[in-house]
């Protein structure tokens, strides 16, 4: 019987140990980060950048360090589709939060 490991929690990075997780290129505390979960393409996003999308979205995140904008889609993977978006909060101690 095969062995699956765990994954990202956010990204859906896979990795050999069981058990799901954070990565490290999603999980830094002092970053704000936009991730496509479909085709895993990233980048930084500025505090402005993010409080334009959580305005929008779901109001305002009064510290923007340490938050995770994730979409099911972008343009490049799916330009017809609209994604669905997750905004994650990552603390010092790796908690995850959703918000």
């Amino acid at each position: 019987m095969e062995e699956h490991g765990g994954r990202c929690e956010i990204c859906g990075k896979r990795r050999k140990k069981a058990g799901n997780y954070l990565c490290g290129d999603c999980a830094d505390p002092e970053k704000i980060i936009w991730v496509c979960g479909n085709c895993g393409k990233r980048r930084e996003l500025t505090p402005e950048e993010l409080e334009i999308i959580c305005t929008v979205l779901f109001g305002r995140i009064p510290d923007p360090k340490g938050v995770v904008v994730k979409v099911s889609c972008c343009k490049r993977c799916q330009p017809e589709k609209e994604p669905a978006v997750t905004v994650f909060t990552i603390r010092k101690n790796n908690a995850l939060c959703f918000n």
